[in-house]
């Protein structure tokens, strides 16, 4: 039988995660799937507008999923905080008294597993804080993620798993493009093959060869009598003949 690893709770804090690159970094030896962060288009929209107007550090958490690809961020929640121009703290009063809004909204609170903050306009490295922030966040968490977050559009983010022992850094996050259900596929299909049709060509034959003694011929020809048209052909295309020019 496979013994199940732990995590102590002072590896989490002794190994450091300010990585800059998409870095893998074990707890223990083991081998795990890169996971990726997904943000439904809302929750895009809303970091962005927070990380735009707001002048000084914020802190936000969110509601997440874990899918096939690794994990889906479905909503945004701004707690109380303690906030200055370069630093935000969410204590754990904060927390509490946001599980109780979320769980009186019918949503489930053990599902509050991802934090986000702005650096304004330094770059998204972490600092000291922000490692005790996400420290006490892990510590009663299955997983967490943090991403960081700045006015020119960088970001850093990075999953915390301890089930499998493991700190993912700066993984792909993006937006979330769901993928069309087989019902939608079914009507999509159904709706081109009885809207588009082929194009109907009418044709029209060609005008057959008239005689030219049925066109009428210029002024200078008049008083000509010719037997037949290819006799006519033959004298008006002689250059010596008078009675063409």
């Amino acid at each position: 039988m496979r013994k199940k690893q732990t995590l102590q709770p002072h590896v989490a804090k002794s190994i450091s995660s300010s990585s800059m690159e998409p870095t893998t970094t074990s707890m223990y030896t083991t081998s795990v799937k890169v996971p990726e962060v997904r943000y439904t288009p809302y929750v895009h929209k809303v970091i962005q507008h927070i990380v735009a107007h707001q002048p000084q550090e914020i802190g936000w958490l969110g509601l997440v999923d874990k899918t096939a690809y690794g994990y889906l961020v479905t909503d945004l929640y701004i707690p109380e905080q303690t906030v200055s121009a370069a630093e935000t703290d969410i204590d754990q009063d904060a927390m509490a008294a946001l599980a109780i809004e979320i769980d009186e909204a019918g949503l489930d609170p053990s599902k509050l597993l991802y934090w986000g903050h702005s650096h304004v306009n330094m770059a998204v490295s972490p600092s000291h804080q922000d490692e005790q922030q996400i420290a006490s966040f892990v510590e009663n968490s299955p997983f967490f993620i943090r991403g960081i977050y700045n006015k020119y559009g960088d970001s850093k983010v990075d999953v915390y798993d301890k089930q499998s022992n493991t700190i993912f850094q700066c993984v792909n996050d993006v937006v979330d493009t769901p993928e069309l259900s087989k019902q939608e596929i079914k009507q999509l299909n159904a709706l081109m093959k009885s809207n588009l049709k082929k194009p109907v060509y009418t044709y029209k034959a060609p005008l057959h060869h008239q005689p030219l003694s049925k066109f009428t011929r210029s002024p200078f020809m008049t008083g000509l009598s010719f037997d037949d048209d290819a006799t006519y052909l033959d004298k008006i295309s002689d250059p010596f003949y008078e009675g063409g020019h």
